[in-house]
């Protein structure tokens, strides 16, 4: 596909490209990066922006345009669509803490408006509606978005920068006694055969549930008792493994 570039920065973040000419200047579009977009899609894609060059339009322009973010509530859906759902497996987190908490406060705010006292506002003001733990979610949110902000050059600084977690937060020591998983165990007999396998095993692997539900065969060696974790299904982005018990092994061939 003529046109079509892999561009590797000094980082090594690799993203596909075309190059076009528009009015006799050479133009480039970014296509996106290539561990999210294939290369057959790639082609497809530059096949069609290419098409659109040979009839007189400008892709990259284009693109810029749609991509113009006036207020939060732009740079909010920029953010989700461009940053959030391609990197975090958590995205629906940070959509629903911007729908509650964001959004009904600055959505038609002008993103150049918003000063660190408003950013220190509204984080004191979910603080104070008795979420203080939320807030620290805010807080981390809001830096994220205009970080993305700057990246896309859609501001020059971002407002967001070292702002005070009104929450203290204390991490989680409490287990359960052997009595409590005894009595969690039998009640997990009584539901579906299905659902108490998942369960069953959440808590003989201590894996999280979206690992535990998207278990694969192919990740599975039942004899030698390991359970491989992908990179591409851990929420570290590294492969784990998971040593599996008898127990666990039996209730993997049961299903």
């Amino acid at each position: 596909m003529p046109g079509l570039v892999l561009r590797v920065t000094p980082n090594g973040v690799k993203s596909w490209c075309v190059l076009y000419r528009h009015r006799s200047r050479l133009r480039r579009l970014t296509l996106g990066r290539a561990d999210v977009i294939s290369l057959a899609d790639a082609r497809t894609r530059a096949r069609d922006h290419l098409s659109d060059a040979t009839h007189g339009s400008d892709p990259a322009t284009e693109k810029l345009d749609s991509r113009t973010a006036k207020t939060i509530g732009d740079l909010a859906r920029l953010y989700l669509e461009h940053w959030a759902k391609p990197k975090k497996r958590t995205w629906k987190n940070d959509r629903n803490l911007l729908d509650r908490r964001v959004l009904p406060v600055w959505r038609h705010r002008a993103i150049a408006d918003i000063t660190r006292k408003d950013v220190i506002a509204l984080v004191r003001g979910v603080a104070d509606a008795g979420a203080p733990i939320v807030a620290n979610r805010v807080v981390s949110l809001i830096s994220k978005m205009f970080a993305f902000a700057l990246d896309e050059d859609l501001v020059t600084v971002s407002p967001a920068v070292r702002i005070p977690r009104p929450g203290q937060e204390q991490s989680r020591d409490r287990v359960l006694t052997d009595d409590e998983l005894r009595t969690l165990w039998s009640e997990f007999e009584k539901l579906d055969p299905a659902m108490a396998a998942f369960y069953q095993l959440r808590l003989l692997t201590a894996q999280r549930g979206g690992e535990v539900g998207s278990m694969r065969w192919q990740d599975v060696d039942l004899a030698s008792g390991w359970w491989t974790i992908p990179a591409t299904r851990s929420k570290n982005k590294l492969p784990h493994r998971v040593p599996l018990t008898a127990k666990a092994i039996t209730l993997i061939e049961q299903r």
